[in-house]
């Protein structure tokens, strides 16, 4: 993934004179660096959609925003209704080129192959009337379709963005996680702030007419394998509007056909109610086939020797014992060493699935071929969050110290659900 260089945030929660001073101090030093001309080396079709009260201030704000950029290389195409293009064309000239289209929307342009000869680009960048663009914005876009070595050039490219307001201030900043193919598929994080190669475009066109933008971008979601993207991690577009509704309900993955085999790996030390209980998801009706290894370190309890027996007669279960000193990466190892199936799960034994059918999301997130690793949130007994993934942070002693710390500890369960896991430990006690 192609990222540049971003100014670090005030550290605060920003008020909004925070961030506008924050984004005009960085806007600066991006104009002052090396990357604001660049090399114009893609045409890029800039599609303008029309307000549709016709309401021409709000097309004047883009034309003069577009004026303004250090990369030309872009034709226009103002789509939907307009009384008339609000500028003379001649404030274009050093552009590839400007028409009007009233009749045709977004979703006619990207489907029906008589719309290619209006537009020429290598990539189509879409935006609403009234959405703004920084001066470099388009030479941002184009250079992050020049890719690190080793990477392909992107056929998906995501800007970060805020709101335009009436007044001419700009809120609501949106700092993206970059291409995310499930979380597209439940919200529209992205809007407009994107641009797609024509290739991409093309390649969709046997999926049928998309009914929206969104529905383009949850069709690439769902292709296999997915595009290569890039993000430009600065606010350079400002969108027209209120930001999007709340997400909607989350869409799992779903396995392939078949029934994958998955190794489950289990460190274990006595107590045999948590085992009993962390394996609870055996009495679901699973769609896939288990391949449980407990590994045992010095285990003295009668009850848990007498569990591990039925659970090998019943399930089939394989118990290796570890008679050493505790060392939990060792007891990983050994039991994945053991195991044969591609797809491993590494499990604590202090914690169950909380719905049937949440191992098959994991799993059909790891089969994935752009994943290697997946996570899933874990909450404390009283649903406050334990663990919902680990950032990066400098240690506290002010060295160049780097430690993993989980986000939003202690944070109230909300929001539906996904892939949990129940954890039985109070809050603040650790593990063995």
């Amino acid at each position: 993934m192609h990222r540049l260089p971003i100014a670090k945030l005030p550290s605060k929660a920003a008020a909004p004179a925070d961030y506008a001073q924050w984004r005009r101090q960085r806007l600066s030093e991006r104009l002052a660096g090396p990357a604001a001309a660049g090399i114009w080396n893609h045409l890029i079709t800039l599609v303008l959609i029309g307000s549709r009260s016709g309401d021409a201030a709000a097309l004047t704000v883009s034309l003069a925003s577009l004026r303004e950029q250090r990369y030309r290389n872009i034709e226009l195409l103002v789509l939907g209704p307009q009384d008339s293009v609000p500028m003379d064309s001649a404030d274009f000239y050093g552009f590839r080129g400007l028409a009007a289209e009233p009749h045709l929307t977004p979703e006619m342009l990207l489907a029906e192959e008589a719309c290619d000869a209006l537009w020429r680009g290598d990539y189509l960048v879409f935006a609403d009337a009234g959405t703004e663009f920084d001066p470099d914005a388009f030479a941002l876009l184009n250079a992050a379709l020049t890719p690190g070595r080793g990477s392909l050039r992107p056929d998906l490219v995501l800007c970060d963005h805020d709101r335009r307001l009436g007044s001419g201030d700009y809120a609501a900043p949106s700092f993206l996680p970059g291409w995310d193919a499930d979380l597209i598929q439940a919200f529209d994080y992205v809007g407009t702030a994107f641009m797609v190669s024509r290739r991409l475009v093309l390649s969709q066109r046997g999926a049928g007419r998309a009914g929206s933008l969104h529905e383009l971008l949850r069709r690439l979601g769902r292709s296999q394998p997915g595009p290569a993207t890039a993000h430009v991690a600065e606010t350079a577009m400002h969108l027209a509007g209120p930001p999007p509704a709340p997400p909607a309900p989350f869409v799992p993955s779903r396995l392939p056909a078949g029934r994958p085999a998955a190794a489950i790996v289990i460190p274990n030390r006595n107590h045999p109610e948590l085992l009993a209980r962390c394996l609870g998801f055996l009495d679901y009706a699973n769609h896939f086939r288990p391949e449980i290894v407990v590994v045992d370190n010095a285990s003295d309890d009668p009850a848990l020797l007498a569990l591990y027996a039925e659970l090998k007669e019943r399930y089939g279960i394989q118990v290796l014992h570890m008679d050493q000193p505790f060392n939990f990466s060792r007891m990983v190892n050994l039991g994945v060493a053991a195991t044969r199936a591609e797809l491993v799960i590494l499990l604590n034994n202090d914690v169950r699935f909380s719905a049937p059918g949440q191992i098959e999301q994991l799993l059909a997130a790891a089969m994935r071929p752009e994943v290697g690793v997946v996570g899933c949130r874990l909450l404390y007994p009283d649903g406050t969050t334990q663990h919902a993934g680990m950032l990066l942070r400098s240690g506290k002693d002010g060295a160049m110290r780097i430690r993993a710390a989980h986000v939003y500890r202690g944070a109230a369960r909300r929001g539906r659900r996904r892939v949990i896991c129940i954890s039985s430990r109070p809050r603040g006690i650790g593990r063995r």
